[in-house]
């Protein structure tokens, strides 16, 4: 029969990972609110390529209704996804309880990708 101490760990550990996939929803929505008013310039810069390489006398058309209006707010959203893993919030807060300061500096910036994880690539 187990007892309850043997049980303890795994709920406190069930209650952490709660509480921080509930940070993160919190982060990931305080910036896309901030990022909504910014929708229309982002969409633009991100469809600035393919509107410079379309033919003369052609744009973009929009195939629903609601599409011109979606469509940036969905960009939005997929921006400040993105954002949370550069934010380094995630990665350090994930491991600081199993690494000491030092280490979990070193882990947090090869895997935001400052240094460390560089390829170089050399001709025989």
């Amino acid at each position: 029969m187990t007892s309850v101490d043997d049980t303890q760990p795994l709920i406190t550990h069930l209650v952490e990972l709660r509480n921080r996939l509930l940070r993160s929803i919190i982060f990931v929505a305080v910036v896309f609110v901030a990022l909504v008013y910014f929708s229309n310039e982002i969409y633009n810069f991100v469809a600035a390529p393919l509107t410079a390489n379309l033919p003369n006398g052609s744009s973009m058309i929009a195939t629903n209704i609601a599409t011109p209006f979606f469509t940036p707010i969905k960009l939005t959203g997929v921006v400040a996804i993105f954002i949370y893993p550069l934010s380094g919030f995630s990665v350090t807060s994930y491991l600081s309880p199993y690494t000491a300061l030092t280490s979990r500096a070193i882990v947090t910036a090869s895997a935001c990708g400052i240094g460390g994880n560089e390829i170089w690539i050399t001709k025989p």
